[in-house]
């Protein structure tokens, strides 16, 4: 995309795909040459043959996604946008340079479709009662065996892609406060409350100190960041939640602790958390307030 040199799904029926093909290959070819690496790649007529085949496939799907959104958004439908990695894999304001190639914020979803951001009108933030990362990069509130192996187990925490074990730790409040900044997050879904049941205690990190200054936003330079100790609040842990009482009941049916611990989160970043998960299935969710109304 960068290099101007992509193949886009307008592309697939151009007349002039077969060009495009070749101009793509001849720099990958060159890539690899000058990285010392044989391949065998397949012809430009392959791949031209190959792509004319899925664009017939796919011709019925495809329109103008920018225009059929604003479209929907105008005359008043409801239109959902998902993103798939947290904002500290954002190319512009992530952990650079251990980030993703694309915006994960929510600008990303306007520079995605084409809709403008003035339709963003709510941001739901979706954050895990404790802190994950998969990958390299500075993570302060990081902890070690055998905690986090628990909290790994428990949580399920292996990348959906990669199968890679996830590093785990204690929520960052630094991190999400810049999270909720950087993508204007209107209201917080609080996911996992169920992984910290039973542990001694339960930390959130407030605050870095760093050269023996006191932060409470991220700062830009990596190597800082890398410093960072967390300045902790702590606080009981709770309980394995009761799901039949919660399913009946709901939010009133959570441990005290757990409800303290949701609070505090809401004090700290002033945001609402809006929707409390407490396991994986459907069921298994309490919604405090619609997250999508007025």
């Amino acid at each position: 995309k960068a290099w101007r040199i992509g193949i886009r799904i307008a592309d697939l029926f151009s007349s002039d795909l077969e060009s495009k093909v070749e101009r793509n290959r001849a720099v990958k070819a060159a890539l690899l040459d000058g990285l010392g690496l044989e391949a065998d790649l397949p012809t430009t007529a392959e791949v031209t043959e190959a792509l004319r085949r899925r664009a017939g496939e796919i011709r019925d799907m495809v329109t103008d996604t920018s225009r059929f959104l604003v479209e929907s958004l105008e005359s008043d439908r409801w239109v959902l946008f998902e993103g798939a990695q947290g904002i500290l894999l954002d190319v512009d304001f992530g952990t650079y340079p251990f980030v993703t190639s694309s915006s994960t914020g929510v600008g990303g979803a306007s520079i995605g479709t084409g809709v403008p951001v003035r339709h963003l009108q709510r941001v739901l933030g979706v954050v895990k009662a404790y802190q994950t990362r998969v990958g390299e990069g500075p993570m302060p509130t990081e902890i070690s065996r055998p905690l986090a192996e628990r909290l790994r187990v428990k949580g399920g925490e292996y990348g959906v892609t990669t199968g890679r074990p996830r590093r785990c730790g204690f929520l960052d409040l630094v991190a999400l406060r810049h999270a909720i900044r950087v993508s204007g997050i209107t209201s917080i879904a609080l996911t996992k409350a169920d992984v910290l049941c039973g542990l001694d205690s339960v930390n959130v990190a407030k605050a870095y100190m760093i050269n023996g200054k006191h932060h409470t936003t991220p700062p830009a330079d990596p190597a800082m960041l890398a410093r960072a100790e967390p300045v902790y609040d702590e606080f009981p842990a709770w309980d394995e939640i009761d799901r039949d009482s919660v399913r009946r009941e709901g939010y009133e049916a959570f441990p005290q602790e757990l409800k303290e611990y949701v609070q505090y989160i809401e004090r700290s970043t002033d945001t609402c958390v809006n929707i409390i998960s407490y396991g994986p299935k459907r069921d298994e969710t309490v919604v405090l307030r619609d997250p999508w109304g007025s």
